[in-house]
């Protein structure tokens, strides 16, 4: 799963992120389990019952007697979902390829809509089973996480208006989850300089430029020698004053 896109520039992205299909494709056999259904040995019986929704050929139909339950992914607008993170690497063998590595999360809402007379039980059983460690194991390896306290159960009979207006059995689940996303670009071309301003609350301020050659002033054990132009007189080891 993933994708990759190659750039004008020549860099290439290459992304670990899921689509809404692929996300409920994770889902689906998982649902079936923690129903009581064997996805592997009878698929035909696990996926009459469990379902996704939103298919091309319109809305699926089924008997008022049939239980069902049909699954949706959505993205939501989180805001913990708009921080992301940025490492530069050398990459390669020889290490000579400058990469970015993003990484970011996506938050999901996940809707389980429960059909039939054991919609109410299959959703309660649902979100029991959402708590199980076989659970978070099987998408904790595609890197999806259960956000805690998840809404109850809503039951919601629906009205189906062929045949004749039949009332169904429902009951809606909705269950959050993060997924961890990692990203890189590359080749990245590295700046060949940086340049610094530095205001003091005194009112001075000092402007100094930063090679990529020149080492010594750049990492945790940055040289201040090699600032040249700054008053020392207004540095005392911690702060500018």
């Amino acid at each position: 799963m993933g994708s990759s896109v190659v750039f004008p520039d020549g860099t290439i992205l290459v992304s670990s992120a899921l689509t809404p299909r692929q996300i409920e494709a994770i889902f689906q056999p998982l649902a079936a389990q923690m129903l009581g259904f064997d996805p592997v040995g009878n698929p035909d019986s696990a996926y009459f019952a469990v379902r996704i929704g939103w298919q091309t050929e319109g809305q699926p139909a089924w008997e008022v007697t049939d239980n069902i339950c049909v699954i949706t992914a959505v993205l939501e607008d989180d805001p913990f979902a708009r921080v992301r993170d940025d490492n530069y690497q050398m990459t390669g063998s020889p290490a000579d390829v400058l990469t970015d590595e993003m990484g970011f999360t996506q938050v999901w809402k996940m809707h389980f809509s429960f059909y039939g007379p054991s919609s109410a039980n299959w959703a309660r059983q649902m979100m029991s089973a959402m708590t199980l460690d076989w659970v978070h194991d099987a998408l904790a390896a595609v890197k999806i996480y259960r956000i805690p306290a998840s809404p109850r159960p809503m039951y919601a009979p629906e009205l189906f208006p062929d045949p004749g207006g039949v009332w169904y059995e429902r009951t809606d689940v909705e269950v959050y989850f993060n997924e961890q996303v990692s990203e890189s670009l590359a080749p990245v071309t590295p700046a060949e300089e940086v340049v610094v301003t530095v205001d003091t609350d005194a009112g001075d301020s000092r402007t100094f430029t930063i090679a990529a050659s020149d080492t010594t002033a750049i990492g945790p054990d940055i040289t201040w020698d090699s600032l040249t132009g700054l008053p020392w007189s207004l540095y005392d080891g911690t702060r500018w004053q």
